[in-house]
């Protein structure tokens, strides 16, 4: 999962990308990304580059967390990407697999949002388990009048 920078009210396109081992080729994986959804909010996925080109599917769904005594909300999006079986010799490409479509709250306050990954499951074309590691992703909030202004060339020289 990638990192991104938002503002209140905007709309996020969060990569997931996959980088296969050449020796273990994946048929398909499943990977739950959980992250704190009091202002964040999962739209939906699109499909990546790497996806459409092998003919993978990818779908998403996620499970709204219920606040906790802190009032926090934790949410869990699930995403499973898989091949054909007459593609899945080749395993699942490297390459941009989806776009993870988010919206920020108005309300939102200047904020860091770890997207804690994990795999849940993954198999080779034999249908039989492998491990594949995961990377956390990140969502920087910041307030509009926080974003950096660019000088007038004029006025500077």
């Amino acid at each position: 999962v990638g990192e991104i920078t938002g503002t209140p009210g905007s709309s996020l396109m969060l990569p997931l990308y996959y980088t296969p081992d050449p020796k273990m080729p994946v048929k398909d994986v499943t990977v739950e990304v959980e992250f704190v959804s009091n202002t964040l909010k999962y739209e939906k996925l699109s499909p990546g580059v790497a996806a459409e080109e092998s003919g993978a599917t990818v779908k998403g769904s996620v499970t709204e967390g219920k606040p906790d005594d802190k009032g926090i909300a934790r949410s869990k999006l699930t995403v499973t990407a898989s091949l054909p079986a007459d593609k899945a010799k080749a395993g699942l490409p490297d390459g941009l697999l989806a776009y993870l479509l988010f919206q920020v709250s108005l309300e939102a306050k200047p904020f860091a949002i770890r997207m804690v990954t994990k795999v849940n499951s993954a198999t080779d074309p034999a249908s039989k388990p492998v491990n594949v590691n995961a990377q956390n992703g990140l969502v920087m909030l910041e307030n509009m009048d926080m974003m950096p202004e660019a000088t007038c060339f004029f006025f500077t020289h």
